[in-house]
């Protein structure tokens, strides 16, 4: 989340990936400016900052100095229908209020790098202008994503919202995972698994939270190496089951997770 970190919790990072608020302070953005120019990746999902702090719609539909960071202005505004008819059954679009609000389920095509991939549009699909950026997302002959050389950096700009469909439609999701997988992979980010539980980490005054994600149907046990921490603490009292000098069982549920506190 943008609001919860600051450039310098951000320069121990390769790349940040947010989900940009659609309301963003300029003068916060800043920072995020700052964290690319020294070489870090910053992947940004439709119209970040399209509103001020006060709540006003920008002229640009973008934060104030987005359409130079990110390489590209911005043309134009539709949403797009979920991938089955729109009605009580979809998951997060509202009611459709005229006949042609929304745009069709659609599919958009990788180009560049990311040729031959196609991720879905969801919910947003803000079609592009570039200036300096390279498009990376096409929805025909509209650009739907690019990336632009920030300082050192990279920011990337993806005109829609990938996650919307990553479970809720993931047999029509097309090869979402893939385009960013390979997206990551050039900003240098590795998966941080331990077998099949997702890991992520929380540094904080040498202390470290080790949050596990079970994203399967079934529990799941996994041994982990503390990796030199001394002390474990399980913060939700049912998943850390053994403990030795050097390594920890797990167990998480199905669909849950876990969370570690480690102290050297």
């Amino acid at each position: 989340d943008a609001h919860q970190v600051n450039s310098g919790e951000l320069a121990q990072y390769k790349a940040a990936i947010l989900t940009m608020p659609l309301s963003l302070d300029a003068d916060y953005f800043r920072q995020l400016e700052a964290f690319v120019e020294a070489g870090g990746t910053l992947i940004a999902e439709a119209c970040p900052g399209r509103w001020d702090k006060y709540g006003w719609s920008t002229l640009t539909q973008l934060v104030d100095g987005g359409d130079n960071f990110f390489g590209a202005k911005h043309k134009d505004l539709v949403m797009v229908q979920e991938p089955r008819e729109i009605g009580r059954d979809g998951r997060w679009m509202p009611y459709e209020r005229r006949y042609g609000e929304f745009d069709p389920p659609t599919m958009l095509r990788g180009c560049a790098a990311y040729a031959d991939l196609e991720v879905r549009a969801n919910f947003y699909m803000q079609s592009l202008e570039p200036i300096a950026g390279e498009a990376i997302l096409r929805n025909g002959d509209d650009v739907v994503g690019v990336q632009n050389r920030v300082g050192a950096g990279r920011s990337v700009l993806l005109g829609t919202f990938l996650g919307f469909s990553a479970l809720a439609y993931r047999d029509a999701d097309g090869d979402t995972d893939g385009f960013l997988l390979q997206l990551l992979g050039r900003a240098g980010v590795e998966s941080d698994r331990c077998g099949s539980l997702l890991r992520r980490r929380r540094e904080w005054q040498g202390r470290e939270a080790w949050f596990f994600i079970n994203p399967e149907n079934e529990a799941v046990t996994a041994t982990v190496s503390k990796d030199g921490f001394a002390e474990a603490i399980d913060l939700l009292g049912d998943n850390l089951i053994d403990e030795s000098p050097q390594e920890m069982t797990l167990n998480v549920g199905g669909t849950d997770l876990a969370c570690v506190l480690l102290s050297r």
